[in-house]
């Protein structure tokens, strides 16, 4: 599986698995917002699913030029320590 990122004018594109997508710039900031408002407020989703979810939605907007891997293990961790504060408050 092959990843390449490219920016053309008000586009960028990468290449997941041999298939070429596009995304428009402009819409990068949208698409952020969507995702961070998931991560907030979705509570059906295990969290390691959901880590694993966010991971992938971030990596794949991947919307700054340097930096996109680390931001992206930090919401990763940072909605896995969520979790477990949760799970710390529950009674079993």
């Amino acid at each position: 599986m092959a990843f390449y990122i490219q920016n053309r004018d008000n586009w960028t594109d990468f290449t997941w698995d041999g298939k070429k997508v596009l995304l428009k710039l402009s819409e990068i900031g949208h698409l952020q917002g969507k995702l961070l408002d998931w991560i907030e407020n979705e509570i059906e989703v295990d969290p390691v699913l959901k880590a694993a979810m966010a991971h992938l939605w971030f990596v794949t907007i991947h919307p700054f030029e340097d930096g996109n891997g680390r931001k992206t293990r930090a919401i990763t961790e940072m909605i896995l320590a969520r979790s477990d504060r949760q799970y710390a408050t529950k009674k079993f």
